[in-house]
Formats: structure tokens, C-alpha cells, sequence
């Protein structure tokens, strides 16, 4: 199996890769980039902390990406229960779930929804 055929085709989780990704090679970098400073070598040692800025900005930019494009989900799929119609007015409110979900319970079980079992 490729590398390709196990990652969902999913932008947000492309997102999130990438946002792993660049935080990662920031890691990668610094370390890199001390190496460099212990070898005196100013110009690698710089090249390194360049690459750590990019990272930084990327990470930082895919950060913002990603809270927004989940809040935007979040409100499409609040959009999307409300337009649904009587259902989702249920789902919406946990209490109300509940208690329905109570009431059909006790009948199924025996119970008849509020009368005293034997």
C-alpha cells in the first residue's frame, strides 16, 4: 500500500499535517542550527534560523487556517440541524434528547413513562 492510498482525502487533515510538518522542522532546524553555531559556522548557523522563521510563520499561519475553517464547519453544521426540522430541534438541546429518550426507554422496558414497576 502507497503512502497516498492511507492518508484520507481530507483538506483539513492535509492542514493539520502540514502544520505538524512545519512545527516539526522547527525542531529539526534549531538543533541544526546550534550545530552550526558549535562548528563556527555563522552562515549555516543563519541559513538554519531562516528556516526556523518560514517554519514559525507557516505553523502560525496554518494555526489561524485551521480555527477558522473548523469554526466555519461548526457554524454550517448548526446551520444544517436547524434547517433539518423537527429532528434536530431534539438534538440540539441535550435535556431534551433525554428526556424523549427517557419516555420511549420506559415504555419499550416496561415502564410506561412515569408509572411504578412491580
Amino acid at each position: 500500500m502507497t503512502e497516498a492510498s492511507r492518508q484520507p482525502k481530507d483538506k483539513n487533515y492535509n492542514l493539520i499535517s502540514a502544520l505538524y510538518q512545519a512545527s516539526d522542522n522547527v525542531e529539526t532546524s534549531k538543533t541544526y542550527a546550534q550545530d552550526a553555531q558549535n562548528e563556527g559556522d555563522q552562515e549555516l548557523a543563519n541559513f538554519f534560523e531562516m528556516v526556523i522563521e518560514n517554519n514559525l510563520k507557516a505553523s502560525q499561519q496554518a494555526k489561524e487556517m485551521l480555527v477558522a475553517r473548523l469554526q466555519q464547519e461548526e457554524v454550517g453544521a448548526h446551520e444544517e440541524a436547524a434547517s433539518a426540522g423537527p429532528v434536530s430541534a431534539a438534538t440540539d438541546t441535550v435535556g431534551g434528547v433525554t428526556d424523549t429518550v427517557g419516555g420511549v426507554t420506559d415504555k419499550l422496558l416496561g415502564g410506561g413513562g412515569g408509572e411504578k414497576q412491580r
